[in-house]
């Protein structure tokens, strides 16, 4: 996972991507819920919490994979403020936990397409949830069966 950057944490809560992303959060925490519009990898995660993005998402409701919310957590340098600004934007998502069915799709990805453990987890809830994976990882988006949208970066 690349390191966040600490000025763009320090200042999402008062960000427009900040304000705009809350205009698509999810209403409530249930990505069973008809309607999810996505699933955000990592890297569209940080993204968004960079102020990188050189669109916004479409409207809808997004989720993301417990092993997103444990990537973004999980960083060594992260500092007490940057945790509570990431604690606060994966609070307007739909964190989607390892089902049985997930964790035996993934298990499958892993064998068949050589993934990382951790992508095919991502994959696999994308695919069981049956939204778009938005991700500017390249490998990712050849999997067979999942359906992928690239995020457009601002220069």
């Amino acid at each position: 996972m690349a390191s966040p950057d600490r000025n763009a944490l320090a200042t999402w809560h008062n960000s427009p991507a900040c304000c705009a992303f809350r205009k698509i959060r999810l209403r409530g925490s249930n990505a069973r819920r008809v309607g999810m519009t996505g699933l955000l990898d990592t890297n569209v995660a940080l993204y968004l919490l960079g102020g990188q993005l050189a669109e916004p998402l479409p409207a809808g409701s997004y989720g993301e994979s417990v092993i997103t919310e444990m990537e973004l957590l999980a960083w060594p340098s992260l500092t007490t403020e940057e945790e509570k600004k990431v604690r606060e934007f994966l609070s307007q998502l739909a964190i989607c936990e390892l089902t049985p069915s997930i964790r035996g799709r993934a298990v499958q990805l892993r064998k068949e397409q050589h993934l990382k453990l951790p992508d095919a987890i991502v994959c696999a809830t994308a695919m069981e949830f049956g939204v778009e994976l938005w991700t500017n990882d390249l490998t990712l988006a050849k999997v067979p069966g999942l359906n992928c949208r690239t995020a457009k970066l601002s220069t």
